[in-house]
């Protein structure tokens, strides 16, 4: 019984630890891809494609423009970043858009 008991709590520990890690994500990824998929006429093959290219901007990005990004662009020297970004997630829209329809 003892045993049973303890196991159970290991469960429900795990549990929610997952849970919560899965809520958890990355808040600038979820409004990118909110802000695009909001964008589109929506339905999964856009919510798919929004992914794509913030995965795509993410991978273009060097890690300059990464830490500006994580900081909101809010520093002075960001804003060229900042133009970057835009430039670099709409290749990768139009590249992800490209593979999509092939």
């Amino acid at each position: 019984m003892y045993y049973i008991k303890h196991m159970k709590n290991i469960y429900l520990i795990l549990g929610s630890i997952l849970i919560i890690s899965a809520c958890g994500g990355d808040p600038q990824e979820s409004e990118f891809v909110s802000t695009c998929v909001s964008s589109t006429p929506g339905g999964d093959s856009y919510v798919e494609l929004c992914q794509c290219a913030w995965d795509e901007t993410l991978k273009s990005m060097n890690n300059n423009e990464i830490a500006a990004m994580r900081r909101n662009w809010n520093e002075i020297g960001d804003m060229q970043y900042s133009v970057d970004f835009i430039s670099k997630s709409t290749q990768a829209g139009m590249s992800c858009a490209e593979n999509a329809i092939n």
